[in-house]
């Protein structure tokens, strides 16, 4: 994303506060965890912030939206020697037991390890076709609008800080634009993608008579 003062702001002051154990307001924790000004606050995301973070994440007494903005920041230590395989734990054992929001947004951050095994992607495909009204709501909660779906999934992908095995998703959330034929444009192109399970998603939504 494109530089933005404002959001550097935010963003900084934010995780003071987070390092400083300042109450973050529910409100505004849903209004952060949205795209684009969640990258810029992930961005500047460091080393120092870890352990707020991941206390957040698991302290019952925040409110729901808190945890999982914090869930969210998580992405930054994903490729982590230090931190990613105590980050990939958490993330497991929410995503095994938290409830359906919980499970929306820890998969996110599972799909961040480049080698998550096909069958949890598999679990978070169906997960994803079974919820499908939670998915398109967080979608738009996420970029706004429904005619912004398909620009914000084309973004997603071209994006190289994720996985390329993470394309699935954000093919899956292109899927649900209401333009159609730029949908089938998008899913043609991921039919000779390297990751199978991304070429797989691809072909099942050309299958799709809603596409």
């Amino acid at each position: 994303m494109e530089y933005n003062i404002v959001y550097d702001y935010i963003a900084d002051k934010i995780l003071n506060d987070i390092n400083a154990g300042v109450l973050i307001n529910s409100d505004l924790a849903r209004e952060l965890n949205k795209y684009p000004i969640i990258d810029q606050i992930r961005n500047q995301v460091q080393d120092n912030h870890f352990s707020a973070i991941a206390r957040l994440v698991t302290d019952e007494a925040s409110s729901r939206e808190v945890r999982l903005f914090a869930l969210c920041l998580l992405h930054k230590y994903i490729r982590n020697n230090t931190f990613g395989p105590q980050v990939k734990s958490l993330l497991y054992d929410i995503w095994k037991q938290g409830d359906t929001e919980e499970k929306f947004h820890v998969m996110w951050r599972l799909m961040d390890f480049a080698d998550l095994e096909e069958p949890l992607h598999n679990e978070m495909f169906e997960f994803v076709k079974n919820n499908k009204e939670l998915t398109l709501s967080k979608t738009l909660n996420w970029c706004g609008s429904e005619d912004k779906i398909l620009d914000y999934a084309v973004s997603r992908l071209h994006n190289q800080s994720f996985p390329e095995a993470k394309a699935w998703i954000y093919l899956y959330i292109g899927s649900l634009s209401p333009n159609k034929t730029e949908a089938r444009t998008l899913m043609s192109k991921y039919l000779d993608c390297r990751q199978s399970f991304v070429r797989k998603v691809a072909n099942e939504m050309l299958r799709k008579g809603e596409l």
